[in-house]
């Protein structure tokens, strides 16, 4: 199958994540790469904030979201998700932007991955190029934090209140550097 064959395909998949398709705050970026020949997006995140509840296994597969939110979060409906806790271990996280970009060509991911450096993912990097070349946008926004063990909250809710503030404020920058990016690579 030829690169334009693969890439009609995959943007013509049904979208298999929970939220069932692409976040509002990355939707113009994914649009804007989708339009040019050499590239096409296979996944992304816009970024979230969640506060997640683990298993003794720790596995993803196996966590359950308390709360979760693509936009920025909010006290209230996080301190209730929090309220509920009742298991091994929670924690609050909030995460970068992530975009999978399949490209033509090896200059192309080069181009792509300068530009995406050039708007501040700084973490980007190309992932593969045997079957085909995939570049990863990655932000460097972060935070991660246990708050909840063993049945037991443990934080306060100032604390919690600051780690919003914080995970916020982190959000923004993410937001920021998307927008950031759709602008360098329409010029």
């Amino acid at each position: 199958m030829d690169f334009e064959e693969q890439k009609e395909k995959s943007l013509s998949w049904k979208d298999l994540s929970k939220k069932g398709g692409w976040d509002e705050a990355i939707k113009p970026l994914l649009e804007t790469i989708n339009s040019l020949d050499d590239f096409y997006t296979t996944s992304s995140c816009a970024g979230r904030i969640d506060i997640l509840s683990l298993s003794e296994s720790k596995r993803k597969d196996e966590a359950e979201w308390l709360y979760m939110t693509h936009d920025l979060a909010e006290f209230e409906p996080a301190r209730e998700a929090l309220s509920k806790f009742s298991g091994n271990i929670a924690w609050f996280k909030m995460e970068s932007a992530i975009i999978h970009v399949c490209c033509r060509e090896l200059d192309g991911a080069i181009w792509l991955l300068n530009k995406a450096k050039e708007a501040g993912f700084k973490h980007s990097g190309i992932l593969s190029i045997s079957k085909r070349i995939i570049v990863e946008i990655f932000g460097s926004e972060k935070l991660e934090t246990i708050i909840a063990k063993n049945d037991k909250i443990l934080i306060t809710d100032d604390y919690l209140s600051n780690l919003i503030i914080e995970a916020n404020s982190k959000l923004k920058e993410t937001r920021r550097k998307i927008n950031k990016l759709k602008k360098i690579i329409k010029t």
